[in-house]
């Protein structure tokens, strides 16, 4: 029995190699033969597997994404309570500096009508004035605002 060698390893011979002596098969069929089947039940129940695990990965997912968006709704909720008290507690203190500076401005108007004729007092009274508007400029107050 004389097989034909092939000068470069794994190329195909140019004849088929001869049967296997006692199963009369070729190596090309016995290879064929022994090689694992898969049947449909099998591959079944291997796509059913992985969809069981694939749906639970999905359903801690679905899971961890809601209580992440529950814990942000309850931090935002946390942060507009913050908010509205802060702007509350901002409100009432620019409510009382209004009052204050309208007193102020009352006052001066008062001493300007009294003491219209000594210069050195209507002179620290418009530098008074000016005071006041600049802090009523820095506190973005207009006089013109009803409080």
């Amino acid at each position: 029995m004389t097989s034909v060698t092939s000068p470069f390893i794994g190329e195909r011979p140019s004849q088929p190699s001869p049967p296997c002596p006692f199963c009369k098969t070729t190596p090309d069929t016995y290879n064929i033969r022994m090689a694992k089947k898969t049947t449909p039940n099998a591959l079944e129940r291997k796509i059913d597997n992985l969809t069981q695990i694939v749906k639970r990965g999905f359903s801690n997912l679905d899971t961890r994404i809601e209580k992440g968006f529950g814990a942000i709704a309850d931090d935002i909720d946390d942060l507009d309570h913050k908010i509205m008290s802060l702007r509350a507690t901002t409100e009432t203190g620019f409510l009382s500096l209004r009052d204050e500076l309208h007193e102020i401005n009352e006052c001066l108007n008062a001493l300007d009508e009294n003491y219209k004729n000594l210069k050195g007092v209507t002179k620290e009274i418009d530098d008074i004035r000016s005071r006041v508007k600049d802090i009523e400029r820095h506190l973005g107050i207009n006089k013109k605002i009803a409080a």
